[in-house]
């Protein structure tokens, strides 16, 4: 009699590999998980958030159920007290697309990611389609995630302003790390070469990218040890305001939560640009 198949490949219709060194990628995933999952759980258990501060963007949550397919869940869900999410709400459609079958992944997306236009729902059926079965190592009856004391229901301003903060809580990556998980992938198979990936291989920096936030043209010079060039000083101006922005969002005590809101905009605004 054939072994049973974990919950992981009942999910996605296909056992999962087992020539990939998983004791490596767990040692990899122990040194660079930004928190500590404080529990775990069923996927199926966790409810989507309500209302989350950031639309879903289609091609990143792509992006991400292929970096948690290779990589593994580097960083935990974050859930309240009754499993609904208050952070992390694109790890978790990720994870959902995964856990779909193939040939529904793509009804899926469209019903995660309400504002993408057809057009970018057309040209993510077919890598949804071909997104790589779930490692080993993640196990989605046993999602790690972190409880934080609060319930979405009767704590709705204070949800969203541990999401807020949860959100800013963003790992810097060393370089040391980034080139830690660029030859993860690259071990996997995935092309760092420019242009279009060949036959049957990946592109590696859109899935490092969901990683680690930052630009393809900056993990490129991360990972060729190229000094950033900022002849204007453009990057460190920019910064400068947006610490500053935080600052008055963290000390001014009078702020109310649409003063927040318009802050919590303008310091993404800030972090996007300086990329």
């Amino acid at each position: 009699m054939p072994p049973r198949k974990s919950l992981a490949a009942s999910f996605l219709g296909a056992t999962p590999p087992t020539t990939l060194p998983e004791s490596n990628k767990a040692e990899l995933l122990d040194k660079i998980r930004h928190d500590t999952p404080t529990a775990t759980r069923d996927l199926r258990a966790i409810k989507p958030h309500p209302s989350p501060s950031r639309i879903l963007d289609a091609r990143h949550v792509v992006d991400l159920a292929r970096s948690i397919a290779v990589l593994g869940l580097i960083h935990p869900l974050v859930i309240d007290v009754e499993d609904v999410m208050i952070a992390g709400s694109h790890r978790y459609a990720a994870l959902l697309l995964l856990a779909a079958l193939p040939e529904s992944r793509s009804g899926l997306l469209a019903s995660l990611c309400k504002t993408a236009s057809p057009a970018v729902l057309k040209a993510l059926i077919e890598p949804t389609q071909a997104l790589p079965p779930i490692s080993q190592d993640l196990d989605l009856t046993r999602v790690p995630v972190r409880i934080l004391p609060l319930s979405q229901r009767e704590q709705p301003d204070a949800a969203w302003r541990a999401e807020v903060a949860e959100n800013e809580r963003r790992k810097d990556y060393s370089v040391g790390e980034v080139k830690e998980l660029a030859a993860r992938l690259k071990d996997q198979g995935y092309s760092f070469g420019p242009g279009r990936a060949h036959q049957g291989t990946e592109k590696a920096l859109p899935v490092l990218r969901a990683v680690v936030g930052k630009s393809e043209r900056q993990l490129r010079r991360l990972l060729s040890d190229e000094p950033e060039i900022r002849p204007d000083g453009r990057i460190e101006k920019l910064t400068s305001l947006r610490k500053g922005l935080e600052k008055v969002k963290h000390e001014v005590s009078d702020l109310t939560d649409a003063d927040h809101r318009v802050l919590e905009k303008a310091i993404a605004i800030l972090k996007r640009i300086a990329k």
